[in-house]
């Protein structure tokens, strides 16, 4: 029986073609399950946070039981230029009652899973290939490194899952049947980038020069500019009406962060003028 059952999974692997819907959902279901131990065997590895960690844990527990004008009142600079999703997304728990600490390994739990599956969804936009989509997806729920980060509540595993769906919507706007609903999904996703760290700001770069130098045909160029324009505008323009208010509401409770820094360009190009 063993025998046969490795010989049906061979015969799978090396088939031409796609597997049935059920056996891919079958195996991206396993795969995350794999992932979600691989992250409770890390936690139970090292239940304690990181002091950043334990940094934001405290000020959304703040927030939660007081608000944000009178935590930021009444906070130092560090916690002032913090962006705020990852401590709105805290505090929204704590207010229903959940614990902080829960709730904080949930979220991350949540984005670790939702991470491997957008690299898994990319690699199939990109080769078209079920096999290579399911090495990706088992690669990312089995790499140490991203199991050793996604335990800490911290923003950069939600920074990372949003940049990567940035990426797969701004895919699937170019290679989808439905590209409107693509780059809507990418701008989206942007913004939410953007409100988790400033680095977010460079996608917008990212998608920019794509748009200005990639996906280019000779003979369809007046059209495909005119496409370009018109999706450039419009993705620039969902990301500012999500990014803006927020940026503008906590301005006016004493809030420093800035999401128009482009932090890790303006900090290489600093340090380059510096060499020079």
């Amino acid at each position: 029986m063993v025998s046969q059952v490795l010989s049906d999974l061979t015969g799978r692997l090396f088939a031409r073609r796609p597997p049935k819907l059920w056996f891919r959902l079958l195996l991206w279901s396993g795969l995350l399950a794999l992932a979600s131990a691989m992250f409770c065997y890390r936690l139970h590895l090292d239940p304690l946070p990181a002091r950043d960690s334990a940094q934001y844990l405290y000020f959304a527990e703040k927030i939660g039981t007081s608000s944000w004008r009178q935590v930021l009142q009444t906070s130092d600079d560090v916690t002032l230029s913090k962006p705020p999703l990852l401590l709105a997304l805290l505090s929204a728990a704590v207010r229903c009652g959940i614990d902080v600490r829960t709730a904080g390994n949930a979220l991350m739990l949540l984005s670790h899973l939702l991470l491997c599956t957008a690299l898994a969804l990319i690699a199939e936009e990109l080769w078209h290939d079920w096999r290579l989509s399911a090495s990706t997806l088992l690669l990312a729920a089995a790499l140490p490194l991203m199991v050793r980060y996604s335990v800490h509540i911290l923003r950069d595993p939600l920074y990372w899952c949003l940049a990567a769906w940035t990426i797969f919507w701004a895919l699937r706007g170019v290679n989808g049947k439905n590209p409107y609903l693509g780059w809507l999904g990418s701008a989206v996703c942007c913004a939410l980038a953007i409100l988790s760290r400033r680095e977010g700001v460079e996608l917008v770069a990212i998608i920019g020069l794509y748009l200005a130098f990639g996906n280019w045909r000779k003979a369809e160029w007046p059209r495909l500019l005119l496409k370009k324009l018109l999706t450039g505008v419009a993705f620039f323009a969902v990301v500012t009406l999500l990014v803006w208010p927020v940026e503008h509401k906590m301005a006016q409770w004493g809030s420093h962060w800035n999401s128009g820094q482009f932090s890790a360009v303006s900090y290489y190009w600093s340090r380059l003028w510096q060499v020079r």
